[in-house]
């Protein structure tokens, strides 16, 4: 993405419009084609919450404030340009982002954009005060994750990721992205009772092409994806019958995409080991750590002993190799959750 260097005045709101050649290759579920929109910066300066792509993928509870620029409309809506590295550069794809409308789901900066189902080549200036938008001229195929997503739970947002594009897909069951090989790069999903991330985890790529169906009509991807879930742990030791699992349970989903951040935590999980023979030889719970923590109140200094987080246990002398560990999640935002595997 080219960066300008010159200072560009600010000025009203206004957006010069050239209709360019195009048709349903150029990213367009019309018959018109769309235009190309040149919109400068309408206020700067603005302060409002937000939750970046960076801070959903880390975990953070809730929107935080930023500094944003707001410029000229396209299609009816705003665009609002976020520094959400907060190095004072606006155009870094993958790193900084841009919300659509009133939104505080704020998508990372992209080469091509997905406005109202129309997609448009991206180029921002450094300093956040223009942004150039003009009709994607590529080969255009259709996504729909949303259908066959298994889960009562509606995703806030489901981006899709090939070299320097970014998609959010979560908007439509018939959304247009240029054709070429994805992979899911980031979901969210957030409800009054909690929220999770989504990651790719064991997914695999998703190609998209221009496929028609019999009638001649362009066909969307889908993908058999959501439940059932299952439960994993990725690190565990078994050394002279003592067993040590790791609070890192892992959450995946029909497709192998992996769910995390879950908010409230699903720990406690409880283990069960069996034997060879299928019997019980050991049963616990993996904890979630909770750190100590010391206080001063009216009779002095009070201190409360923390909960080291994993599982430590014993595995029965008689007990028989290889073993099966079955975890078991009674309560989560996706519902009750349950997983097993071989352990050696």
């Amino acid at each position: 993405m080219k960066r300008i260097c010159a200072f560009l005045a600010v000025c009203a709101a206004s957006a010069m419009l050239a209709v360019s050649p195009g048709n349903l290759r150029s990213g367009t579920d019309e018959s018109t084609a769309p235009k190309s929109y040149e919109l400068t910066l309408v206020e700067k300066g603005r302060k409002i919450k937000v939750m970046t792509p960076s801070m959903i993928q880390r975990g953070a509870p809730a929107p935080e404030k930023f500094t944003v620029y707001t410029t000229g409309k396209i299609e009816g809506v705003e665009i609002t340009l976020i520094d959400a590295n907060k190095n004072e550069f606006y155009d870094e794809i993958g790193a900084d982002a841009y919300i659509i409308g009133k939104s505080i789901y704020a998508r990372p900066v992209s080469r091509i954009i997905n406005i109202k189902n129309k997609l448009y080549e991206c180029e921002i200036e450094t300093s956040g005060e223009q942004i150039t938008l003009t009709p994607f001229e590529g080969e255009v195929g259709r996504v729909d994750l949303l259908s066959d997503f298994k889960s009562p739970l509606k995703p806030k947002m489901l981006i899709l990721k090939s070299s320097d594009i970014y998609i959010d897909v979560s908007k439509s069951k018939n959304a247009l992205v240029p054709c070429g090989s994805y992979n899911l790069w980031l979901g969210y999903i957030r409800q009054k009772k909690g929220s999770l991330t989504i990651r790719a985890g064991r997914m695999q790529s998703i190609e998209v092409t221009q496929e028609e169906d019999q009638d001649g009509k362009s066909k969307a991807v889908k993908i058999q994806w959501g439940g059932p879930f299952t439960v994993d742990c990725s690190y565990y030791s078994i050394r002279d019958n003592q067993v040590s699992i790791s609070e890192s349970v892992n959450v995946y989903g029909a497709s192998g995409e992996e769910y995390y951040n879950f908010s409230p935590s699903i720990l406690p999980a409880a283990v069960e080991i069996f034997d060879a023979a299928k019997r019980s030889v050991a049963k616990g719970t993996i904890n979630r750590t909770i750190p100590s923590t010391a206080f001063y109140s009216g009779s002095g200094y009070q201190y409360i002993e923390g909960v080291r987080g994993g599982y430590n246990g014993v595995i029965k002398k008689w007990a028989k190799a290889p073993y099966t560990l079955k975890i078991h999640i009674k309560k989560s935002i996706l519902g009750e959750l349950k997983g097993e595997k071989e352990i050696k």
